[in-house]
């Protein structure tokens, strides 16, 4: 059996490993990493944009130090601050996330498994869309000169429903309110 390496296949392998991992963590947990995430992606942008003005711009050293790979270099630091931000969020945040529990087991698989879903997909935008060299809370003005974008279906919906990636989480996290209703603390 011989199988090309390709950009969907890097990703539908990647999605698989974070599925998995998510899966592992539980539903409290990945939770806790979809609410991490979102403000791990704020810092890295806010952080990425403060160095760049405050110290790249005016800086005509770090400039020619940079040369012309300015966009690798900010995309490679926004990438490194997310997951440094994730990773310090979750292990020592004070995020603590408590959900009732759903009386029916399925429901709660189910439950489980789009949060999951969820998380991974966030996760995987949020990286493809680092690695781009593009910033999350400027927006997509370059997406479409990409290589992944050319070169890869699943990347190309990835990147174009971005917005919906970025939503899912919050409907989910309201959805569920309903089906859980109070928390005993």
């Amino acid at each position: 059996m011989d199988i090309d390496l390709s950009w969907d296949l890097v990703i539908l392998v990647g999605f698989a490993v974070l599925f998995g991992y998510n899966m592992m963590l539980g539903q409290r947990d990945t939770v806790k990493l979809i609410i991490c995430t979102y403000v791990s992606i704020f810092a890295a942008d806010g952080i990425a944009s403060v160095l760049k003005q405050y110290v790249f711009d005016p800086s005509r050293g770090v400039q020619g130090l940079v040369g012309e790979n300015e966009i690798e270099v900010f995309a490679w630091l926004r990438l490194g601050i997310f997951l440094l931000f994730i990773v310090l969020f979750v292990v020592k945040s004070g995020f603590h996330v408590h959900l009732g529990k759903h009386d029916h087991w399925m429901v709660r698989m189910g439950l489980h498994s789009l949060f999951s879903l969820i998380c991974a997909f966030l996760l995987l935008t949020t990286a493809l869309v680092y690695l781009s060299g593009i910033s999350i809370v400027e927006g997509l003005l370059y997406a479409r000169e990409l290589n992944i974008y050319e070169n890869s279906p699943v990347g190309r919906v990835l990147i174009d429903y971005m917005n919906i990636w970025f939503t899912l989480p919050a409907i989910a996290f309201l959805g569920t309110s309903f089906v859980y209703g109070e928390v005993e603390e």
